[in-house]
């Protein structure tokens, strides 16, 4: 169908298909290119959002650490150990136990009430017994009365943290606080990290720790709700990769430790949960997700405890402002694309209407109007065709005019050459007539003579 079209309508077919495949690969080249940038744009700024909010919250973990220093500096520690060494009196201030232990306490509350991170802060012996404990609630500070004392001989911190190196300080793993004989996780849930300094007495032997509960939940909220990730999914996991903190309730404290349903990074992320225990810090896309993590450090002086902050975030969300800017640029392809079909209507109209008028004249001319021209409205290739024509056109006209001239001229010597010979022929039929008369005449001479003859010959014979 086509071949059928003028040549108009196939140019403009054609500048509007060159035109959509341009605005096409052009749009489409810009959606590719700018999706990959703004991705990578993207992974690089939330990677950065991410380690500076890991950055701060390891800062203000690591607090603790100069916390629990300075609290296991009390002079009131030093008396509650002189005093149980000599008969419950200590000799240098000539001050009870229990009177250490009660201005033990209130310099813990004072502490708690100071810093409010603390929900609980201890003094625990060699054996394992709490000496001193107050617990920090709402704003409220209570002093553990002996009745609710508890032996944490057993527990795993109060082990590990025994063994450290006088200086040092043990930084706990994450986990649910659990009180009581034995021991069950609290309720409501308080998620915790424990740092705890050794007791050295001057004869350099360990006379216990002292031991400060960190709330976490506070700190896993501050991050969530943080500005910078108001979009997205956020996790947090430990060392071992199970969920501290999950937007799903049911995968947090999946444990051994804690609730033990073993909900873990690696279940969810087998192909990318490695880099997360590999790399401090790092970004990475997949199953449309950007996803960055990076380490919050629990402990300078122990690089093993730590938690990793993990933020997902869907790339269709990255790209939303894109698409959105995307469905301007289409629109305006479109109304664009809608002014060059009218500019090309024009353009091929006012090209291909010197060629109409070249038809119409070349039509007249074979229908023998010598006389038609075309105008002249350019200089180009159509102008030169136009002049061209014109050219032909008189050339035709010219040779036309002569042509008839030549055709009247020997008409008219026809006409003279035929009057000529109808001249002569009417002479020689006048002439034949009367050779035919001469001849007819002769023939009846002849006869007439014969038949004299024959009476002259009937004649003799009588």
């Amino acid at each position: 169908m086509l071949f059928r079209l003028s040549i108009k309508h196939k140019l403009i077919i054609g500048l509007v298909v060159i035109t959509v495949l341009f605005f096409v690969i052009t749009i489409a080249a810009n959606v590719v290119i700018s999706r990959k940038i703004i991705i990578n744009f993207a992974s690089l700024s939330i990677k950065k959002e991410v380690t500076a909010q890991s950055l701060r919250a390891s800062s203000f973990l690591t607090q603790a650490i100069s916390d629990v220093k300075i609290l296991a500096k009390a002079r009131s520690i030093r008396g509650i150990i002189s005093a149980k060494d000599n008969g419950g009196i200590d000799p240098v201030e000539q001050i009870t136990y229990d009177e250490w232990r009660r201005r033990l306490a209130d310099t813990f509350a004072i502490f708690a009430q100071e810093k409010k991170m603390f929900f609980q802060i201890r003094y625990i012996d060699e054996t394992g017994d709490e000496v001193v404990r107050i617990d920090y609630n709402n704003n409220e500070v209570k002093v553990a009365s002996d009745d609710k004392l508890q032996n944490k001989s057993n527990r795993y911190y109060f082990r590990e943290a025994m063994l450290v190196e006088p200086g040092s300080i043990y930084v706990s793993r994450v986990d649910l606080n659990k009180e009581g004989n034995p021991p069950k996780i609290e309720k409501p849930y308080k998620p915790n990290v424990r740092y705890a300094a050794p007791i050295i007495d001057n004869q350099g032997r360990r006379r216990g720790i002292v031991i400060v509960n960190l709330a976490v939940l506070p700190l896993f909220n501050k991050i969530k709700l943080s500005p910078e990730f108001s979009q997205g999914d956020v996790f947090i996991i430990d060392q071992d990769g199970y969920y501290l903190f999950n937007l799903d309730p049911a995968k947090r404290w999946g444990s051994s430790f804690d609730l033990g349903h073993q909900a873990n990074i690696k279940n969810d992320f087998p192909e990318i949960a490695q880099n997360f225990f590999d790399k401090a810090s790092g970004s990475l896309v997949l199953d449309k997700n950007i996803i960055s993590f990076a380490r919050i450090q629990l402990s300078p002086q122990d690089p093993s405890r730590y938690m990793v902050l993990i933020r997902k975030l869907p790339i269709s969300e990255v790209m939303a402002d894109m698409n959105q800017q995307n469905q301007k640029i289409i629109i305006l392809a479109l109304i664009l694309l809608f002014l060059f079909i009218v500019s090309y209507y024009v353009l091929v109209d006012y090209l291909v209407s010197p060629l109409n008028q070249l038809v119409s004249a070349a039509l007249s001319l074979g229908q023998g109007d010598f006389s038609k021209r075309v105008k002249i409205n350019s200089h180009d290739e159509i102008g030169n065709i136009a002049v061209a024509f014109n050219n032909m056109a008189d050339q035709l006209q010219k040779s036309h005019e002569e042509l008839e001239k030549k055709v009247r001229e020997r008409t008219i010597q026809l006409e003279n050459a035929k009057k000529v010979t109808e001249k002569k022929l009417s002479e020689t039929e006048r002439l034949n007539k009367i050779l035919v008369a001469r001849e007819l005449k002769m023939r009846e001479l002849k006869k007439e003579i014969e038949a004299l003859k024959k009476k002259v010959e009937k004649k003799n014979k009588k």
